[in-house]
């Protein structure tokens, strides 16, 4: 494996391993954060003649896209240009070197401090010295991404709008064609307005000087370039935006319709587009005040209670779950938890007014309510258990006997997650789709469901009580069996019940989508609407394996850089819609970010941007955290339980890869996804070809083995060796544990 290493220009040295073009190359030095996008960031222009660091430790999990396939304006599908534009990070096919196997942790910390700072990849053999470092300031970067002669998009767009492109991207001109409009666009670019483009200075100067006055968008460096002529500087943290008293003008320092991030602001484009219109007809718009509408349009307070309400709570009704404790006894506040679990942690069990270890039967709750009189209660932090037996008590009206509101999120919005009818109701409303499926009566009608969605199906019955019964059935004759046993369960369970509760009972037949992917995605909102995404999450098996049973990884690996913004999209829009939070004791453990502790909070009122982390006790709680590190939950399977079970039995993967079944015929057999099947292969393979005459090979041997993840006494027990062998070969090579800065919102 051939060495490079990257110097910066404050010394600082950081070696690797090769992959790309065998090339040196100097400029300037920056990185991203982003799980995805990677093959969109390398062809934005924004990154011409720099050194791109991606700090995302799993790159090229999923397949690159064809570099020819157009969109319907017949614009680059999936790139964002037609070249490679960063210095270094790949790709030998355009000539660009890259590394890996650096400590990316640290070169982020070191280039944060900076406001820029160049730097130099050097091939081994090469004399740094001979190789100076390049400021791209000094070059016309803009010769590099533009156009040499004006074309036209969209001709039949019903308004017009003039481009200055100084490096625009393909997804900027996308937006644009699907919105068809009339004004000035300035394009986001790389380098430095004030030194690079005087040309382009005045011709924006003239513009916004003009009698004629035309609506001006503009982003990244154009932001800068509206300053025509004044003396700019860079922050050395901070995206700012400008917005003109009283002139259609404004600029945003990001880049709004990134290709490789969130569509949170995309909407700034249709801003751009009601702007010129507005101002084409009526020559007259306040655009701060139209931004402020439309950035804020999402946020509501239609369903937040008034803050004299939370300053009223003073007892709360906890059902089941132990992680709000903390939280709500800051306030003072009277806490009562139902939970028949006695696995309620001392220190959380001294912060408690009063403990119950009852089932969660609406019944026992009614009696909590007669007795304690709590101001609220809290549904939304447990399972299907809670939030049934909350909508049996708002229904059966014992909530509205006692007073006790429901705190966090509404009861209409419990009631449609509950409800499959409901809930595909509320989807059809915000345009999205979900699973079909029929309302059943009879074992006939099941038939003939199952005869138009075709095998697999799932059948799912709903209970008078609430509980629920499932399974998928692969032909006719599970089918029938399923069926039958279901039917007779309800015809038994609705003997001596209301019409209403018979009108609750539903036997549903789905289409089965047992062999998709599981995603989740965690978001957290507050009373007033707005939304932060804490991360996603998903599992190796596909959407047929209990979740309990399956392994978890987070953040995902597998989705594309559409696929992933588009679901974080949905999963936003669906919590607007429905006034939804998603709490997650894997999510906090993996961001470190306080999901439940916050959570709580919000219930009573509080906002995000009032919330101080509790971590960093200086930063707010209003942020979306950034990962550059993998967490996997991986179940723990009692063997002990089972008789005359080994507690060295493997997987199914484990056995068929040693039978070398081909990761395609593993493919078809799980669904899971191949690069997973990949990882699992590499592993396997490097253990069952370990012995211990590879630790003559040491460093390299070595070296692998750490760089997949084995530690000392794994190693020991693939080589059927002792631990301190292994030890021992690994401080002759050099190789030693050590610990990474950890940064202070970080989950580890």
């Amino acid at each position: 494996m051939q060495r490079e290493t990257l110097i910066l220009e404050d010394e600082s040295e950081f070696s690797g391993f090769v992959f790309g073009a065998s090339t040196n190359a100097t400029d300037e030095v920056i990185f991203q954060t982003g799980m995805v996008g990677y093959i969109e960031l390398l062809t934005d222009p924004s990154y011409c003649r720099q050194i791109l660091v991606l700090i995302f430790p799993l790159i090229g999990n999923y397949d690159v896209p064809d570099e020819k396939a157009v969109d319907d304006f017949g614009i680059q599908r999936w790139i964002e240009s037609n070249k490679i534009y960063a210095s270094g990070l790949i790709l030998k096919k355009h000539n660009v070197p890259g590394l890996y196997g650096i400590d990316t942790r640290m070169l982020t910390k070191n280039l944060r401090e900076y406001r820029t700072i160049l730097g130099k990849i050097i091939m081994k053999g090469t004399d740094p010295a001979s190789i100076p470092f390049q400021d791209l300031n000094i070059d016309n970067l803009m010769i590099q991404v533009s156009i040499q002669k004006p074309y036209i998009i969209n001709p039949t767009g019903k308004i017009s709008i003039a481009c200055i492109n100084c490096g625009m991207k393909n997804n900027q001109l996308r937006i644009l064609c699907q919105l068809e409009f009339d004004g000035l666009f300035l394009s986001s670019d790389p380098g430095d307005p004030q030194t690079q483009y005087p040309e382009t200075i005045t011709i924006i100067e003239s513009w916004i000087t003009s009698e004629t006055i035309k609506p001006v968008f503009g982003i990244g460096l154009e932001h800068q370039a509206l300053a025509a002529g004044m003396k700019i500087i860079k922050l050395k943290y901070g995206n700012r935006g400008i917005i003109h008293d009283s002139k259609p003008f404004f600029s945003v320092q990001f880049y709004p319709e990134y290709c490789a991030g969130p569509r949170d602001t995309e909407n700034l484009f249709q801003i751009f587009l009601d702007v010129i219109q507005s101002y084409k007809s009526t020559k007259s718009i306040n655009v701060e005040t139209y931004l402020v509408e439309q950035l804020t349009k999402h946020s509501s307070t239609d369903n937040a209670p008034l803050p004299a309400f939370y300053k009223r709570v003073k007892r709360v009704l906890i059902l089941e779950n132990n992680q709000v404790i903390k939280a709500i006894n800051e306030d003072n506040v009277y806490t009562v938890v139902l939970n028949q679990s006695t696995s309620i942690p001392q220190t959380a069990k001294d912060l408690l007014s009063k403990v119950y270890p009852f089932s969660i039967i609406p019944n026992y709750v009614e009696q909590i309510l007669r007795i304690h009189r709590p101001d609220g209660i809290l549904l939304s932090f447990d399972e299907e258990t809670a939030l049934h037996c909350g909508v049996h008590l708002h229904e059966s009206g014992i909530l509205q006997k006692y007073s006790c509101n429901v705190l966090e999120t509404l009861i209409q919005s419990i009631q449609s997650i509950t409800d499959q009818c409901l809930f595909t109701q509320e989807m059809a409303d915000i345009g999205e789709k979900v699973v079909s499926y029929e309302v059943v009566k009879s074992l006939e009608e099941t038939l003939i469901s199952a005869e138009r969605f075709d095998h697999p199906v799932l059948v799912c019955a709903t209970f008078p009580e609430g509980d629920r019964i499932s399974g998928y059935t692969d032909n006719r004759k599970e089918l029938i069996s399923l069926v039958t046993s279901i039917l007779a369960g309800l015809s038994q369970s609705l003997i001596d019940k209301s019409q209403s509760s018979i009108d609750k009972s539903k036997l549903l037949i789905d289409k089965s989508f047992k062999d998709w992917r599981k995603i989740e995605y965690e978001v957290v909102r507050k009373q007033y609407n707005n939304c932060i995404v804490i991360c996603n999450m998903e599992n190796i098996d596909p959407l047929s394996c209990c979740t309990d049973h399956s392994i978890v990884v987070a953040s995902n690996q597998t989705l594309s850089n559409d696929e992933y913004n588009l679901l974080r999209s949905v999963s936003i829009k669906f919590i607007h819609h429905l006034g939804l939070s998603r709490l997650s004791a894997l999510a906090s453990k993996t961001t470190g970010y306080p999901l439940a502790y916050i959570t709580v909070k919000l219930a009573f009122g509080l906002n995000l941007a009032e919330l101080i982390n509790n971590i960093t006790n200086q930063t707010c709680a209003c942020f979306e955290p950034s990962l550059d590190y993998v967490v996997i939950k991986i179940s723990k399977w009692n063997l002990d339980k089972y008789d005359q079970c080994s507690n060295k039995t493997e997987s199914s993967s484990t056995t068929a890869i040693r039978h070398r079944y081909i990761i395609e015929h593993l493919y078809g057999l799980t669904k899971i996804n191949r690069w997973f099947l990949y990882k699992f292969e590499t592993i396997l393979k490097f253990i069952f070809t370990c012995t211990d005459r590879l630790v003559g090979a040491k460093k390299l041997f070595l070296f692998q083995a750490k760089h997949l993840g084995f530690s000392n006494q794994q190693l020991a027990n693939c080589l059927d060796m002792f631990e301190a062998e292994v030890f021992q070969a690994c401080e002759q090579c050099g190789i030693r544990p050590f610990m990474k800065q950890i940064d202070t919102v970080f989950g580890e």
